[in-house]
C-alpha cells in the first residue's frame, strides 16, 4: 500500500474511533476533513458513517404513538401483520389486507416486509424502523455517489448533497414519519440513478418498491423517456399537450370508483381529502417556478452539461410540473410534492458549474447552513436535543 493510502486509513481508523467516543463529534470531524482533503477516496467512509449517524439519531428520538400522523398507524400495520404466518400472508394475501377496522388495503409488499421484520427484529417496531429508515440513507447517499462520480462533479459536490438530506429538518421530519414512502422512495431514485449512468433498467428494484408504495407506479415512464437532450421547442410543445391532457383526465377520476379496487378508490376518492397537510396551490407553483429558473440557468445559460445532469434536470422538472398537475388530487400530490427533498440535492450544485473558489464557499455554505438549521429546529412530538446527541457515545444508542 502506497504511503498516501497508509495516511488515509489511518485517518480512517482514527475518525471510526472518534465516531465510537461520539458520533456527534465525529461525523462533524468526518465531514469537514473530507471537505478539506477533497478527495473521492473519502467517499464510501463517508458514505457509511453518516448513514449509521442518521442510525443514531433515529434510535435517540422517540416516536409518540400520540402524535397525528402516519408513524402510529404503522405500528399497528407491524403489529396486526406480525401475527399472521409469514407463509400464509405469501399464498393467501387477502386475508390480512383490512389491517385495521376502517384502513384500506396495504401493499403486499409493505406486509411481508413487516412480517420479516417481526421475526428479525423480534416484534420491535421502533428498531424495524430505524433500520429502514437509516438503510433508505444509505441507499439514497449510494445513488448521489454513483450519480456524482459518473458526471466528474467535484467531491465536494457529493458532500455537499448528503449533508443536505442528512441535516434538512423538514426531510428528517416528515419524510421519516411518513418512512414507508421513504423506503420506496429510495429505491426508486437508485433504480433511476442506474438506469441514468448505466442505462440499465433493473426493473425488479421499482416492483419492489411499488409493492411498498403503489405511488412509486407513477415514475415508470421515465425510464422509456429519452432524457438525455435539452428540450426543443417542439418537445415542449409536446409536452405542454400532454400534461393538460393528464390535468383534465384526473378531475375526473372520480369515475374510478365503480372499480371495487384498493386503488382505485384511492384514486376516486383523492379530491375528496381535507387533512391538515392539504398544500395550497401556490406553494406548487412557487417550487415550479424555483425549478424552472434553475432550469433555465444550466439548459439555457450553461454551454457545456453533462447528459446525466440533464436527465436528472429533465426528471425533477418533469416532477415540479406533476405537482401542479395533481393539485386537484390533494390526497396524492402531497405524497408526490414531499418527493422533491430527494431530487434536489442531484441539481442544485450544478447551477454553479465547474468546480471554482466560489464552488468550494457554496458547498461549506450549504452544509454549514443545514446543520445549523438541524441543531435550532424543533422537532415537535419528537424528542431530540443537541445535548443528549453530544454526549452520547455509540454505546448510548439503541443500535442493537
Amino acid at each position: 500500500m502506497a504511503t498516501g493510502g497508509k495516511m488515509l486509513l489511518a485517518l480512517q481508523m482514527t475518525l471510526s474511533v472518534i465516531f465510537i467516543i461520539n458520533p456527534l463529534a465525529g461525523v462533524f470531524l468526518v465531514i469537514f476533513t473530507a471537505w478539506f482533503f477533497n478527495t473521492w477516496r473519502m467517499s464510501r467512509f463517508t458514505t457509511v458513517l453518516l448513514a449509521m449517524f442518521m442510525w443514531c439519531v433515529e434510535s435517540t428520538r422517540t416516536f409518540s404513538m400520540g402524535e397525528r400522523g402516519d408513524f402510529p398507524g404503522y405500528k399497528t400495520i407491524f403489529d396486526t401483520v406480525g401475527s399472521t404466518p409469514l407463509l400464509r400472508l405469501i399464498f393467501h394475501p387477502s386475508t390480512s389486507t383490512a389491517i385495521s377496522p376502517g384502513s384500506t388495503t396495504v401493499e403486499y409488499g409493505w406486509q411481508v416486509l413487516n412480517r420479516i421484520g417481526v421475526t428479525v427484529f423480534n416484534g420491535d417496531f421502533f428498531h424495524f424502523a430505524y433500520f429502514w429508515i437509516a438503510l433508505s440513507y444509505f441507499i439514497i447517499f449510494m445513488a448521489l455517489r454513483k450519480y456524482m462520480r459518473s458526471v466528474k462533479a467535484d467531491f465536494r459536490y457529493y458532500l455537499c448533497a448528503i449533508a443536505f438530506l442528512a441535516f434538512l429538518a423538514p426531510y428528517f421530519s416528515i419524510c421519516n414519519n411518513l418512512f414507508r414512502q421513504q423506503t420506496a422512495m429510495s429505491l426508486v431514485i437508485y433504480t433511476l440513478v442506474v438506469k441514468v449512468v448505466d442505462q440499465k433498467f433493473k426493473w425488479w428494484w421499482l416492483v419492489i418498491a411499488t409493492s411498498l408504495h403503489t405511488m412509486c407506479i407513477a415514475f415508470l415512464p421515465l425510464f422509456f423517456v429519452r432524457l438525455y437532450k435539452k428540450p426543443t421547442l417542439k418537445f415542449v410543445g409536446i409536452a405542454a399537450i400532454f400534461f393538460a391532457f393528464v390535468l383534465f383526465a384526473v378531475q375526473r377520476l372520480d369515475m374510478l370508483s365503480i372499480i371495487n379496487l384498493g386503488i382505485f378508490q384511492k384514486l376516486a376518492s383523492a379530491s375528496e381529502y381535507s387533512g391538515t397537510d392539504v398544500m395550497e396551490t401556490s406553494a406548487a407553483i412557487k417550487y415550479f417556478v424555483m425549478i424552472a429558473l434553475m432550469y433555465g440557468v444550466v439548459m439555457g445559460l450553461q454551454k457545456k452539461v453533462h447528459p446525466n445532469v440533464i436527465a436528472m434536470m429533465n426528471i425533477t422538472m418533469i416532477m415540479a410540473m406533476l405537482y401542479i398537475v395533481l393539485e386537484p388530487l390533494p390526497l396524492i400530490q402531497i405524497r408526490y410534492y414531499i418527493t422533491r427533498f430527494v431530487f434536489l440535492p442531484f441539481i442544485v450544485p450544478f447551477l454553479i458549474g465547474k468546480n471554482t473558489v466560489k464552488g468550494s464557499f457554496y458547498t461549506l455554505g450549504v452544509i454549514l447552513l443545514f446543520m445549523f438549521m438541524f441543531f435550532n429546529t424543533e422537532f415537535e412530538h419528537f424528542k431530540f436535543t443537541f445535548d443528549e446527541l453530544f454526549s452520547n457515545t455509540i454505546f448510548h444508542y439503541n443500535l442493537l
